[in-house]
């Protein structure tokens, strides 16, 4: 069997770890000389670091945090929500918008959890002590991740891998078995389009001929939606705001900003399937949370989610 059928074999399938699927890849970016697909392995396996480009996947709506509290005489409160309208905008955009940087392998340590939680930045509480609670301070703080983010990361690098071997197959059957001292089994333009158009858009379609082809040509997988659809969200939106701003405090901020979110990806057209996918779950999680009837809250939810 041909490295190219290992990897694909290996990539359908929970039986093989992550990090030994990534290792097969490391094998085929050397074959293929390709530094773009080596360097996206090496940072699956490694981590990104700070100065990284994060991809798509691997940036959550984390729309609640919890936090410890001291007082005076000894008071103190513990696991309190904390409202992330009290803080200011590029603060609430750290805590709400997370850029996963582990490596696959932390990944799974962080989701074997049963509550998996992200610590606060220690300056993040440091800005934040006052801003809670009368006569109290904050202490230390996390954030909650929203169910099942972590493995849906996990599997979209799983997915991607398959992908970009199914198009590179297709190209060339036995490009992963070209020899150490051969010359590249493809051209590098081929396979820098590939590895954008499945690794970085995540969209492969494999054409009868044999020739990988993309179904989105944006490499950033985002898209816009036709006007009746355009006009449609529009309604929910407004609909589900006001209903929103009827939550007690810590629900409302947290509708209200993923509302803003998915507002201010609509006017700039630069919707993505994960942001859409982490919204309609934040929305859901808000409705769940409060008391009150949420009847458009839940309907904006379900609209996002029915889109993929």
């Amino acid at each position: 069997m041909g490295l190219l059928s290992e990897i694909e074999k290996a990539a359908t399938t929970s039986a093989e770890p992550l990090p030994d699927l990534l290792r097969r890849c490391k094998v085929l970016a050397a074959r293929l000389k390709n530094p773009e697909f080596a360097a996206w392995v090496g940072q699956e396996l490694n981590g990104y670091e700070e100065n990284d480009d994060v991809p798509p996947y691997r940036v959550i709506a984390t729309p609640y945090s919890r936090g410890d509290f001291t007082g005076p005489f000894g008071s103190g409160a513990k696991n309190v929500p904390l409202p992330l309208s009290n803080v200011d905008t590029d603060i609430r955009r750290r805590l709400t918008e997370i850029q996963f940087r582990q490596s696959v392998s932390a990944l799974q340590e962080i989701a074997r959890g049963e509550d998996p939680t992200l610590p606060w930045p220690a300056d993040l509480i440091m800005l934040t002590q006052h801003r809670f609670l009368e006569n109290m301070a904050l202490m230390s703080a996390h954030i909650i991740l929203p169910s099942g983010a972590l493995a849906g990361i996990l599997d979209t690098v799983r997915t991607r891998v398959l992908d970009f071997a199914l198009a590179i197959q297709a190209e060339n059957p036995n490009a992963g078995d070209s020899p150490p001292n051969a010359s590249p089994p493809l051209p590098q333009s081929v396979v820098h389009n590939v590895f954008h158009n499945t690794i970085i858009g995540g969209h492969a379609n494999i054409g009868v001929t044999g020739s990988a082809t993309i179904d989105n040509s944006d490499v950033t997988n985002t898209f816009t939606l036709p006007p009746e659809e355009d006009a449609e969200l529009t309604a929910l939106i407004s609909a589900a705001r006001a209903e929103a701003a009827t939550f007690p405090n810590v629900q409302k901020s947290t509708a209200l900003a993923t509302i803003d979110q998915v507002v201010g990806a609509t006017k700039a057209k630069r919707m993505t399937a994960e942001g859409v996918k982490s919204w309609a779950t934040a929305l859901s999680t808000v409705a769940t949370a409060v008391t009150v009837a949420t009847p458009n809250v839940h309907a904006l939810a379900h609209w996002l989610g029915s889109l993929f």
